[in-house]
């Protein structure tokens, strides 16, 4: 079980998840692109479970996210989800 006690929380693991291609998180994660779709306009929740999933997935894939953790996977999903309902915000806020 992961509690804020037990996770190491980097920005560095999350900024390398958002930075990935969209296309390559569905491959990698070994979810469709309709899920990903579903939680990135906020349909779905995804379980701790299916972030654990997502996160195993993504670290075996990349050594660089070696530690990711399913919180970081579900703070780059909210990150996501704010940038899509946001497109202004987001860029304004990239390019600051």
């Amino acid at each position: 079980m992961y509690t804020l006690d037990t996770l190491q929380f980097s920005r560095k693991r999350v900024d390398l998840f958002l930075s990935m291609r969209f296309k390559d998180k569905v491959q990698t994660s070994g979810f469709s692109e309709a899920t990903w779709t579903r939680w990135m306009n906020g349909n779905q929740q995804p379980s701790i479970v299916v972030l654990e999933q997502v996160a195993d997935s993504l670290s075996k894939h990349s050594p660089l996210l070696s530690d990711l953790n399913p919180m970081e996977v579900l703070a780059g999903i909210l990150i996501m989800r704010s940038q899509k309902a946001n497109p202004r915000q987001a860029q304004t806020a990239q390019a600051g």
